[in-house]
């Protein structure tokens, strides 16, 4: 029973936590009342926050254990957790993965061809991954041979290059 635990919270505890916890369990009710499943410390706490009740950080502190201790018991009191329950448009739900594509196959060698490909797919996956973490990019424009001043002075050429106003902006 929800009102024994609620009271069994309250003992010994200041009136301005007992004016919070009766706050608390005036909203849980009205949540379970219309059939809310999203007992979430996060929701609880926002919902609560915006009707002058206690919020997020106060429920998730070490002192708000009571709290956590009265949204776990109507949260089982509605058959759920206090997580928070997945989105029915999640692509996750929608997208069926690998291995029950793999399941719904009835035809064994079909199957065995089809295990290979995504054995080799997650494989490959998995290499791109460590080549993406080892890769080091260095972008070096300097030239390959090192020109000292001495030979400069030796070579008795002159280069004339074009302009190049029209090449770079």
């Amino acid at each position: 029973d929800i009102n024994v635990i609620l009271e069994d919270l309250k003992i010994g505890k200041t009136s301005r936590t007992q004016d919070s916890l009766n706050k608390l369990n005036a909203l849980l009710e009205a949540r379970f009342n219309a059939g809310e499943k999203d007992y979430s410390i996060a929701t609880i706490g926002r919902v609560s926050k915006a009707e002058g009740g206690v919020g997020t950080v106060s429920i998730r502190n070490k002192t708000g254990e009571h709290f956590r201790l009265l949204i776990d018991a109507w949260a089982t009191k509605a058959n759920t957790t206090m997580k928070k329950p997945p989105v029915p448009q999640s692509r996750l739900l929608d997208v069926p993965s690998d291995m029950d594509l793999l399941k719904r196959l009835d035809d064994p060698a079909m199957r065995a061809v089809f295990g290979q490909i995504i054995a080799e797919k997650n494989k490959l996956k998995a290499e791109n991954r460590i080549l993406k973490q080892s890769a080091e990019v260095v972008v070096d424009m300097r030239p390959n041979q090192i020109v000292h001043a001495e030979q400069v002075a030796q070579q008795d050429t002159i280069e004339v290059l074009p302009s190049l106003d029209g090449l770079l902006l």
